[in-house]
């Protein structure tokens, strides 16, 4: 069916986006990010990808990278060893797991 002018025929809302909201999100999301780090959260990841599938590692979380392509993890102990500090890149990983607040 095509659109005519006017009518929308998605099941989601195009409203524009709400920048003071977005902005109070971000804001929020940093410091969460921003505390974990300062305390040097424990961290788990679990990885995926050729040679990394299924492989789980852990350590303290120090650093995460503004675009959210890496993070910067201390003491992560891994399958063949523990590296004092490891700069990880997040398309790796399948998941990282925070300590429950």
């Amino acid at each position: 069916m095509e659109a005519r002018p006017g009518e929308d025929h998605h099941d989601f809302s195009l409203e524009p986006l709400d920048r003071e909201g977005v902005a109070r999100q971000r804001a929020a999301f940093l410091g969460l990010l921003e505390q974990i780090c300062g305390k040097r959260a424990s961290v788990t990841l679990r990885f995926h990808g050729p040679g990394v599938e299924g492989v789980s590692a852990s350590g303290r979380l120090v650093a995460v990278e503004s675009s959210l392509d890496e993070i910067l993890v201390e003491d992560l102990r891994t399958p063949t060893g523990v590296l004092p500090g490891a700069r990880v890149n997040m398309d790796d990983v399948l998941y990282v797991k925070l300590p429950d607040p």
